[in-house]
């Protein structure tokens, strides 16, 4: 349990940090920034595998010709839609204005995540 408490406030310093270096990412708050964490990761849950699988298999072609490089992009890719998705639910929280803002968040938390299931 407490895994996941110190997973959720990483995601959430992420999250808040992010908005604070990009003027086209806006949160109301870091309690705005805790929802958004907390939302995207029941998102995941709920729906990031069947996204990840869905990417998978639209990258596979493109993952034998670089020699599985493409699979990187999954998690970026689920990430990007997750957000939207987040980002559509909690309107008045969270506003992110474009694919460039939306690319960089999304690669920040698929980085944070990598990291934190590589720390163990």
């Amino acid at each position: 349990m407490l895994r996941l408490l110190v997973k959720w406030l990483v995601y959430t310093a992420v999250i808040a940090l992010f908005s604070e270096l990009h003027p086209r990412v806006r949160i109301r708050s870091v309690a705005a920034a805790a929802i958004a964490a907390l939302v995207l990761g029941v998102l995941n849950v709920l729906l990031g595998w069947l996204l990840g699988f869905l990417f998978a298999l639209l990258l596979f072609i493109p993952a034998l010709l670089s020699f599985g490089l493409a699979f990187l992009l999954v998690p970026i890719l689920v990430n990007m839609v997750l957000l939207r998705i987040t980002a559509a639910l909690l309107e008045d929280e969270i506003a992110i204005d474009g694919t460039g803002p939306l690319l960089g968040l999304s690669t920040a938390i698929a980085i944070t995540g990598a990291l934190l299931r590589a720390a163990g």
